[in-house]
């Protein structure tokens, strides 16, 4: 266990409080914060019994002379945390920045250019292996590595230093004109928090059809991997960490032929993953790595009544109600209301309307769970007014039940994201 004083008593430490302490073993010793409403409170983090004293900066460095401090807050704020540390001072070589993306500590950081995807995710897609999913239809990494994991990993990483490097240096690579890039403090060596497995690894074997797929049949000639061969190999090779979470993404991976593979793989080695689903089939095993906490599923469901679902997923209107009671025993069995997640994608003249919306929010409520609100990627981000308002809509309902949710960026213009978030009431 390794002591510091945590700086940041906000949504980051109260979210992943027990991850910081219970598995990566970093012990708060008191929590700073420059906000003097809560000097003297007890900060308490989701999972953790114990609180934790909040302080000022003056009475840390008094109190605690000689300690470490651990930066846990989101990028943005670390440059004025570093600049206040800097008035006291706070030595670089006890100034440590958790990173966002994996809860690693570094102290190898600078200011510069960066993204927190670079370095952090690899995603093996349909015809590319990614550093990123932001730009839909751009192709970001090295192509053609299907057949070695090893392979992929190590031209991976190469090509993500050489990224970091050009930025840095204000050369031009892949990532330049990317609206993600922002200056900032940013980590030289980041560790691999996110390992994708997309739609070309699950074959024909997904039983939906949803209108807005942009799915990509598996070609046998290009890939003699198979997502267990994959993460076996990651595994073996010591490339992921505790930390990485292992995500399975479009298409139905629960159908993939080697699903209980995947699982034991998962469960034998304690990693964390997300699966991206269309809650069409039930899963035991998915249900018992829900409750204990390391797997989230996220289905999509685009719809809030039976016809407008059959619609979208091009399938019969009674399997809106089997997702739902599928949704329903997964939820039952889940670790807290953040295991589960429901998407919403927005489809021009389909479900944009009163009664789709006010059925998919009465989902949300009985569920109490995470809201992601995308667009239709087929759409080239483009959004008609009508469109527009109901995403609006979408938003301020699961506002005003104080449930967390997350719009995705990439699939929007800047100026409807901008719009979104100006006019939440």
């Amino acid at each position: 266990m390794r002591e510091f004083l945590f700086y940041g008593a906000g949504g980051y430490a109260h979210e992943f409080g027990r991850t910081l302490i219970n598995e990566s073993g970093y012990y708060p010793l008191a929590f700073v914060d420059s906000d003097c409403s809560k000097w003297g409170s007890l900060f308490k983090m989701k999972g953790i019994e114990e609180g934790f004293r909040v302080i000022s900066l003056e009475e840390a460095v008094k109190t605690y002379s000689d300690a470490d401090f651990l930066l846990v807050v989101i990028p943005d704020y670390r440059m004025e945390i570093l600049s206040q540390l800097n008035d006291f001072e706070i030595p670089k070589n006890r100034i440590y920045i958790l990173d966002y993306n994996t809860n690693m500590i570094s102290e190898d950081y600078e200011y510069r250019l960066g993204c927190g995807s670079i370095g952090t995710q690899l995603i093996f897609n349909t015809n590319a292996v990614l550093t990123c999913c932001f730009n839909i239809g751009k192709l970001m990494g090295v192509k053609g590595l299907f057949n070695d994991s090893e392979h992929a990993y190590k031209a991976y990483r190469h090509y993500t230093n050489e990224l970091n490097k050009n930025l840095k240096d204000n050369t031009p690579c892949d990532c330049h004109g990317c609206p993600r890039l922002t200056l900032g403090l940013w980590n030289n060596n980041p560790t691999l928090s996110r390992v994708g497995f997309s739609s070309g690894f699950y074959g024909d074997s997904c039983p939906a059809s949803c209108i807005y797929c942009n799915h990509e049949p598996n070609n046998s000639k290009n890939y003699k991997l198979t997502v267990a061969n994959a993460l076996e190999n990651l595994i073996k090779g010591q490339y992921v960490t505790k930390n990485t979470i292992f995500s399975f993404t479009n298409a139905e991976p629960l159908a993939n032929k080697d699903i209980d593979k995947v699982f034991d793989l998962l469960e034998t080695h304690e990693l964390r993953s997300c699966f991206l689903s269309s809650g069409y089939i039930y899963n035991e095993r998915l249900a018992n790595n829900l409750s204990n906490g390391m797997t989230k599923l996220l289905i999509s469901i685009d719809a809030g009544t039976a016809k407008t679902y059959s619609i979208v997923k091009q399938c019969s209107e009674k399997m809106f109600n089997h997702v739902i009671d599928n949704i329903e025993k997964w939820h039952n069995e889940a670790f807290d209301k953040h295991t589960i997640e429901l998407k919403y994608i927005i489809l021009e003249g389909i479900n944009d309307n009163d009664e789709d919306i006010k059925g998919f929010i009465d989902i949300v409520k009985r569920f109490k769970c995470t809201v992601h609100i995308a667009n239709d990627s087929k759409k080239s981000k483009s959004l008609c007014d009508q469109s527009k308002e109901y995403v609006k809509r979408l938003v301020e309902e699961v506002n005003s039940f104080n449930l967390p949710f997350l719009i995705h960026e990439q699939y929007f213009t800047p100026e409807h994201v901008s719009y979104f978030k100006q006019n939440i009431k």
